[in-house]
């Protein structure tokens, strides 16, 4: 996609033909339009030439089945070249076309769906011996497509459309653009792996919302909020665009109950998503996508899909050992990452609960292919990883740069067979972790506990005395260690059965977290065989993420807010805009801002909405209403807005003086205000005119589903 496009582009599926294309104006639906190519090449030329005309952006459906037979879908049969001149008439404005769409779910389709070819589209993948030939072998499955669409079918862009966790394989077999399937999965799980390959590998991406499959079928007020929070969700989260696949021109639930273009409900979908397209021409989203310094790292060969199917790269054929095991079930512990904390829990403790988001409230799945490493403050392995030089490298490049490394034994396994685990150059990990392997032993339930404080800035874990009842208690599979570098520090020990003594000394003889300062970072070890996720570990594990995420939280201002609110960061060359959304479809909720000593008033986001806030310097601004846009350089300000109130805290040790929109607001050191600002609309009065807001009644082109 050109890099002047201003992101994120915003619009809908619709028919196909001139007639649904011109429909699509008269309905104010954005400047973004999916639809098929139409079967006669003259209109195909008419309709790519009219959206171009009008400068808005084009996405062409799939033209193939994504079964054996590789039949036409929705398209003429026209040789390469002369498709290649009708998207000639599109120009700039054609995105690109879908295909081999949800070739993903040969991985997370439950089994019964690709056995034989059951539903008519990807038949099951082959058995194989190895992860790495698993791997393989989807990749090449992938490449053979595309290639297949290149030279017989038409050119791309590919655009391809997935709801799981694999989007570094679905870049690395060819994609051109990535796009998220939203709701069949976990919007915010795929919305970090999504947008951590797209980062690794610079490929556009965005969101096609599921709303009518995957929304529910119950067609009542949650249903809207719910469509209305998935879109702002995507806005948030840095999507360069998205659109809804369904349900916005005609609704027809499993009830038996339909919806037709004129009912007041798909009226009500329309009209959500023309607010959002307000909001966004009045507000643009910065360009330099949302504050992200915490990664989870996408191992390599983890062919974990994250949605429905338990089996790992789709290995349905070979039974119980190719399954989802511990290493794939540890890809839960990121719903910690949203859930506050339980308040009696002695792991909570401080004069702030920060637990409930992540720092700057987004995470990336960053691949383990990634060159971008530097970009994140933390990085902590979970699910499945095999291990070699290039990787080893990076990591220990990673470190000694600033970063903070967590990773455990399993995630520097060299072994190719699912479920087994060898250790990288026999255990000899002292260059990166400061320690060997020397031994494993079995299994046992042993009692966990933390030993001293870490040195890593701003982790602090809960301590107790080495002889109270251990912390946690699990079966666990430890390792023998080696200590190479005496700078290790033992940071947690386990029991060790008969004989156990309950000091610091008998704890560190049986290490099970050990850190070491490498360059200018660090690296904690999980010294178990066991991985995050494994049962016994578990409650373990579930401290350590949040300790690191508690750490990362050290830029100014930081949020404290509801778990039902999910926000997130944009730095802009004033200062920066903070987005916070309230996804509890009943209750308003109360954030405050944070310095870390200070803390702002609580404010309050209404039930399913998004509010915004602006920083300046060690002054925050909190406008009521989010449509509005913020110009100038302090103390003269510009806010193109209607008029409304504007909250103000000044973090500063100096008092503020501000002119906003011919008005003077003074901010004293330390202390909050509240200033109705008034209006400026500059060039935008027509998007402050709720007019806007409203469509033509008229019928529309035909459609089969949308």
């Amino acid at each position: 996609m050109d890099k002047k496009v201003v992101f994120p582009l915003i619009g809908a599926t619709i028919p196909s033909g001139l007639k649904a294309a011109e429909d699509f104006v008269r309905l104010k639906m954005g400047n973004l339009a999916g639809f098929a190519l139409p079967a006669d090449k003259e209109e195909a030329r008419k309709v790519l030439r009219f959206f171009r005309e009008h400068k808005i952006y084009m996405m062409l459906g799939e033209f193939i089945h994504r079964d054996p037979s590789l039949k036409r879908w929705c398209s003429v049969d026209l040789p390469p070249e002369e498709y290649a001149s009708i998207f000639a008439e599109g120009g700039e404005y054609l995105v690109g076309r879908g295909t081999i769409g949800e070739v993903g779910g040969l991985l997370y389709w439950p089994r019964e769906y690709t056995l034989d070819g059951a539903i008519g589209e990807y038949a099951s993948l082959p058995s194989c011996d190895t992860v790495s030939g698993a791997h393989r072998q989807f990749i090449d499955f992938i490449k053979e497509r595309l290639e297949y669409e290149r030279t017989k079918i038409a050119p791309g862009p590919f655009i391809n459309t997935d709801s799981s966790l694999i989007f570094p394989w679905l870049a690395e077999g060819g994609a051109d653009i990535l796009n998220l399937e939203m709701m069949p999965g976990d919007p915010l799980l795929c919305l970090s792996s999504i947008r951590g390959t797209a980062k690794a590998t610079g490929k556009p991406w965005g969101v096609h919302i599921a709303i009518c499959w995957y929304g529910g079928w119950q067609f009542d007020e949650i249903w809207l909020k719910r469509w209305k929070l998935s879109l702002y969700l995507s806005w948030m989260s840095g999507a360069q665009f998205f659109y809804p696949e369904s349900g916005h021109y005609y609704y027809h639930s499993l009830a038996n109950k339909t919806y037709g273009f004129h009912t007041p409900e798909t009226k009500a979908i329309r009209r959500i998503l023309r607010e959002v397209i307000r909001f966004n021409t009045v507000h643009h989203r910065p360009e330099s996508g949302p504050v992200v310094r915490f990664g989870v790292i996408h191992g390599q060969d983890d062919g974990h899909p994250g949605i429905w199917n338990p089996y790992v790269w789709g290995q349905y054929e070979d039974g119980h050992e190719w399954e989802s095991g511990p290493a794939e079930h540890s890809w839960f512990l990121l719903r910690l990452l949203r859930r506050k904390q339980d308040p009696f829990r002695i792991e909570l403790f401080g004069d702030r609960d920060t637990s409930g988001n992540p720092p700057d409230g987004q995470y990336d799945i960053v691949p383990a292919f990634s060159d971008r490493f530097s970009d994140y403050k933390t990085l902590i392995f979970l699910g499945y990883n095999r291990m070699d030089e290039t990787l080893y490298r990076k990591l220990i490049r990673f470190v000694k740069e600033g970063g903070h490394l967590v990773l455990g034994l399993p995630h520097l396994n060299v072994s190719d067979v699912h479920g087994e685990i060898k250790l990288f150059q026999d255990g000899d990990l002292s260059e990166l972790c400061g320690l060997k392997v020397t031994g494993r032993n079995k299994g046992h339930v042993r009692g966990i506990q933390f030993l001293r404080q870490p040195a890593a800035p701003g982790c602090v874990i809960p301590l107790l005395a080495a002889r109270a009842d251990p912390m946690y208690n699990g079966r666990i599979e430890t390792a023998e260690v080696e200590i190479c570098d005496p700078e290790v520090r033992i940071l947690a020990g386990t029991t060790s059965g008969r004989g156990t003594k309950f000091t610091l000394e008998g704890f560190d003889r049986h290490p099970l977290l050990t850190e070491r300062k490498l360059g200018k970072g660090y690296v904690w070890t999980v010294t178990a065989f066991s991985w995050p996720g494994d049962t016994g570990i578990r409650s373990f594990s579930e401290t350590l993420l949040r300790t690191l995420a508690a750490a990362a939280r050290t830029e100014f201002p930081d949020l404290l807010a509801p778990d039902s609110v999910r926000w997130a960061v944009y730095e802009t060359p004033a200062g920066k805009n903070i987005y916070m959304l309230n996804t509890d479809t009943d209750l308003s909720a109360a954030v405050r801002f944070t310095d870390g000593t200070e803390k702002s008033a609580e404010l309050r986001i209404g039930a399913a909405d998004m509010r915004l806030a602006f920083v300046v310097g060690k002054l925050l601004m909190a406008p009521e209403d989010r449509t509005c846009a913020l110009a100038g350089t302090a103390p003269d300000l510009t806010l193109t807005t209607r008029e409304q109130t504007v909250f103000f805290h000044n973090f500063g040790d100096d008092p503020q003086q501000l002119r906003i929109n011919g008005k003077t607001v003074v901010v004293p050191a330390h202390s909050g205000v509240e200033s109705v600002i008034p209006a400026f609309l500059a060039d935008q009065a027509e998007q402050f005119d709720d007019s806007c807001l409203e469509e033509e009644d008229f019928e529309p082109a035909k459609l089969l589903m949308s």
